[in-house]
């Protein structure tokens, strides 16, 4: 691949050779209009479209050189980078857009912009809401259409099968009528899709119902005019989420998971937006399209869980979610035959090795597969909903542990139990958790509840007042894996948060690394002044104790002091 890359000023004069693979000879001061650019380019108008935020794409004949290759020009303030390229193999494409976006990048970073670069940036972002509004505009009669035909329809069933916003189907409406289109395929195949625009959410919390409206009606006129999009079925099931139906010949998934993503990553609005598909392949006459249906929206489900933007219904999800069936239906036979288990893990001063409390931890002690790992059992139940009863099992559990050690006399030693994030919108949670604590006898210190980093900072404001509740009930509040990623400061300062639990990853990267050292050493300090305790997890050797002492920290939880063990070890510790 050769690239020719050229800085211009607005007559069309070259300022500046920045790359020139082609050895042309072409120096500052050459004017492109005269010597380069075909006849069209050399107008005036040229200049205008780029002032529009759209780049001028034109073939470019460089000096020395027989042929005409592609070339575009993009609009700066007082400049025009031109770029042009030969490519030698297809492979050479992804490289060309690679090499694009570094000298776009380039050039936002070293051309003078007016009025400082937020300036321009508001007028890009003006100019983008602009051919949005207009691009618009001009599908507002296709809309209108679709909206008039929903206003005209002669019966309250007709009115029912199309959603109001979009004028797509409903989701009675796709399944009525998807029954009947399945049965006239060719081949009998179809693929099934759903799929939903990921961040929605945010622009209806931060810009209002109208804008996320907005969002979705663009999102139903694209759908709708994507290449073959005349043979597909589209529905909106709900604020955010559609169905598409098409014949498996046409493909469309991989269309639609593509084009879609490219037209949301430029939509005029400064939040991150993106599509997420699942699809399974139908056939008429074995299975109907409701199961099809259900199928895609595991899919949908798993490319969710899984972080990517599309994910295909096969057996290997068939059968990883019949195992996550049989877990889950399994639990409320588990808890009555009492296969779950508490174990302890013990935190201790580093100073002194001292013992100073413990958290509580679930084990599933399978009569047929033996031990299962709390990775395999507890985000499937947390995912479902139906980790309430095991949490609850394990909040009893230390509230009969501590019961025990206060009749024999022992010291007390608090000990922490998790509570789930979806736990937090039960509403008796409170009055549980009050209610085994005084019906043991305990005091209000003996139990502490863990909560996740994620659930804080997910669900700051809903946790807010529940969290500030169990604090004025007496318990007091650690919050888990803390530098996971999502923590903000702010959080820390508005929520009413007792000890942080420095996530694993700090020590088990290595605290030699000064950088870290640092990070750590100001988290600390940083607890501290707000009167909180830190306590590192995954503590493993004398080295990462001897670096955490020196860092201020002086509680740890890890291998190095105790893995986790059955309760009546904890029952006869001292």
């Amino acid at each position: 691949m050769k690239l020719m890359v050229l800085l211009c000023d607005r007559a069309w004069n070259v300022v500046r050779v920045l790359r020139d693979d082609f050895a042309t000879g072409l120096a500052a001061g050459a004017s492109l209009a005269d010597v380069v650019l075909p006849d069209e380019a050399r107008e005036l108008r040229a200049a205008q479209n780029l002032e529009s935020g759209q780049p001028l794409v034109c073939p470019l004949t460089l000096p020395g050189q027989a042929s005409a290759m592609p070339a575009f020009a993009v609009s700066f303030h007082e400049h025009f980078l031109v770029i042009a390229s030969h490519l030698d193999e297809p492979g050479d494409l992804s490289t060309l857009a690679h090499q694009v976006r570094e000298w776009l990048a380039w050039a936002e970073d070293n051309l003078p912009l007016p009025y400082q670069d937020g300036y321009y940036r508001i007028q890009r972002m003006n100019n983008r809401l602009l051919n949005a509004e207009r691009a618009l505009v001009k599908k507002s009669s296709q809309l209108e259409r679709m909206l008039e035909e929903v206003r005209k329809a002669n019966n309250v069933v007709a009115l029912l099968e199309r959603d109001r916003l979009t004028g797509l189907y409903s989701s009675a409406g796709f399944m009525n009528h998807a029954r009947i289109a399945t049965q006239a395929l060719p081949g009998d195949r179809y693929d099934v899709m759903v799929f939903a625009i990921v961040g929605l959410r945010q622009v209806r919390e931060l810009f209002g119902n109208h804008t996320a409206d907005d969002v979705v009606r663009a999102v139903a006129l694209f759908a709708g005019e994507l290449p073959s999009a005349q043979r597909v079925m589209l529905a909106r099931i709900d604020s955010e989420v559609f169905y598409a139906l098409a014949p498996s010949d046409l493909q469309f998934s991989q269309t639609l998971q593509q084009r879609l993503n490219a037209y949301l990553s430029d939509y005029p609005l400064p939040a991150t937006l993106h599509a997420v598909v699942g699809v399974c392949a139908g056939n008429a006459k074995e299975s109907p399209v409701e199961e099809a249906c259900n199928r895609a929206r595991m899919a949908f489900d798993q490319a969710c869980a899984s972080k990517t933007d599309i994910a295909f219904y096969d057996q290997a999800l068939l059968r990883a979610t019949l195992r996550e069936h049989r877990i889950i239906d399994a639990v409320p036979q588990a808890l009555a035959q009492g296969q779950f288990r508490m174990y302890l893990q013990s935190k201790v001063d580093m100073r002194t090795g001292e013992v100073v409390g413990a958290e509580a931890l679930v084990r599933w002690v399978h009569p047929k597969f033996g031990l299962i790992s709390p990775a395999d059992f507890v985000p499937l139940l947390e995912k479902h909903d139906r980790i309430w009863d095991v949490d609850r099992f394990i909040w009893e559990q230390a509230c009969k542990m501590q019961q025990q050690r206060r009749c024999r006399g022992l010291r007390t030693l608090p000990i922490s139990v998790n509570v789930a994030r979806g736990d937090f919108y039960k509403p008796q949670l409170c009055d549980e958790l009050c209610g085994l604590r005084d019906g043991y006898g305990l005091e209000k210190g003996d139990v502490r509840l863990e909560v996740i980093e994620r659930a804080y900072a997910r669900d700051s404001e809903a946790l807010s007042k529940t969290l500030s509740r169990l604090r004025d009930a007496g318990f007091i509040l650690e919050m888990d894996d803390f530098g996971t990623g999502e923590s903000t400061l702010a959080m820390l300062s508005d929520m009413p948060i007792d000890v942080l639990k420095l996530d694993r990853s700090f020590v088990a990267r290595g605290l030699e690394d000064r950088r870290r050292r640092v990070v750590v050493a100001n988290i600390v300090r940083m607890a501290n002044e707000l009167g909180m305790t830190v306590i590192a997890e995954g503590v493993e050797t004398p080295e990462q104790e001897r670096y955490l002492l020196e860092l201020g920290c002086t509680y740890a939880q890890g291998f190095l002091y105790a893995k986790p063990q059955p309760a009546d070890y904890f029952l006869e510790l001292e």
